[in-house]
């Protein structure tokens, strides 16, 4: 077992936090710490490598938040002294961002990625007409193909590597895994109008989560995102993501898309049922 951290305590913050004042609070202690703080001969590296850490856990992967505050309350009637997590699974995602951390983050060279700016639409947008646009929707379904295709030829390696490990390993952890994997290269932008922002492992389903521009979420709703839709661009990329979809039936889970307005906050899912799944081939 290992000494259990209070990544709260560490980005300065009480429990709980919202997203946004992790984010804050992360931002504000990497600007204090200072460029040189990157450096491992620097006094103030140790620290560093703590913020970061705590960010990736409570700010960047959803997963592992909501699997660190379970064990954040058993801390706090304990005292985080004394108390060491049993939890394997946690563990071992905390060791894989503390080792992104360190050899990616803190290395020489490295530079994050830039942040999404939507660009504004001149005259020539508005001047493209229902075809236009409905060209611009199919493009768009083409780019979620694309990426879906490029996405789960890691997932079918990841799969096929776990087919060698220890057979009492469970597909709900293999899912878990996939989703950690999945979430460290995101956001994403798919076109200049949706971002690709999360995926999430729920009760009852795989969920992708997208932003997607105010001026183009109702037109794009009302166009392309229909359930046959999904099915249809689903069955069409289902042999590369036949593994992934293997695990899902196995655990009784379906596949959902979850677009959220950039502005107003909106929600419309799209929801592939377990049962949908389990009759694909």
């Amino acid at each position: 077992m290992t000494m259990f951290k209070d990544y709260y305590s560490i980005l300065k913050l009480s429990y709980p936090a919202r997203d946004e004042d992790i984010k804050n609070a992360y931002t504000t202690l990497v600007n204090t710490l200072g460029a040189d703080s990157a450096n491992p001969s620097s006094p103030k590296y140790q620290v560093r490598v703590d913020v970061e850490e705590a960010y990736r856990v409570l700010g960047a992967s959803y997963i592992l938040k909501t699997a660190y505050n379970k064990e954040y309350q058993k801390a706090i009637t304990e005292g985080f002294e004394t108390y060491k997590t049993g939890d394997e699974w946690l563990l071992s995602g905390i060791e894989r961002e503390r080792a992104f951390v360190v050899n990616t983050i803190l290395s020489p060279g490295y530079k994050p990625p830039k942040p999404f700016v939507p660009k504004k639409k001149g005259k020539g947008m508005k001047a493209l007409g229902c075809i236009g646009k409905a060209f611009l929707l199919y493009i768009v379904l083409m780019s979620f193909v694309y990426i879906s295709k490029c996405s789960r030829e890691k997932a079918r390696e990841s799969y096929e590597l776990s087919n060698t490990m220890n057979s009492s390993q469970s597909a709900e952890n293999q899912l878990r895994r996939f989703i950690i994997e999945k979430n460290i290269n995101l956001p994403q932008n798919m076109d200049e109008n949706i971002t690709t922002e999360e995926v999430l492992l729920e009760r009852d389903a795989l969920v992708y989560v997208y932003k997607v521009d105010d001026d183009f979420f109702s037109e794009f709703k009302e166009h392309a995102m229909s359930r046959d839709i999904q099915l249809k661009n689903l069955k069409t990329v289902y042999h590369e993501m036949q593994p992934m979809i293997d695990l899902l039936v196995e655990t009784h889970r379906g596949i959902y898309y979850r677009y959220i307005c950039r502005k107003s906050g909106e929600i419309s899912e799209f929801k592939i049922y377990y049962s949908d799944l389990s009759k694909l081939e």
